[in-house]
């Protein structure tokens, strides 16, 4: 379980290097490639954040999940990438 817990926060980490990288290369005005570099960096960064917040409803309390806020079995669900970045890198 130790283990599991420090496989996920290594997830949290790895997107916020990967986004920060991504505008890093995006904003050098000499870099060959950079809407490939950013546009391959940001899915890594978007796969390892839903990675994380997977296994970390999966751990329970890791990402303080409550039962109220989880969706009913047939209930639409919208999901807003501004709101998940908020919470993710804000806390």
């Amino acid at each position: 379980m130790a283990r599991t817990k420090i496989k996920v926060k290594q997830l949290i980490e790895k997107s916020k290097d990967s986004t920060l990288l991504a505008v890093e290369i995006y904003n050098k005005p000499r870099t060959a490639f950079r809407s490939s570099g950013f546009i391959v960096l940001m899915h890594i960064a978007w796969t390892s954040l839903f990675h994380y917040i997977g296994r970390g409803r999966h751990l329970g309390n890791e990402l303080q999940m409550r039962e109220q806020t989880l969706p009913q079995k047939n209930q639409k669900v919208q999901f807003s990438a501004e709101t998940a970045s908020r919470k993710i890198y804000f806390s």
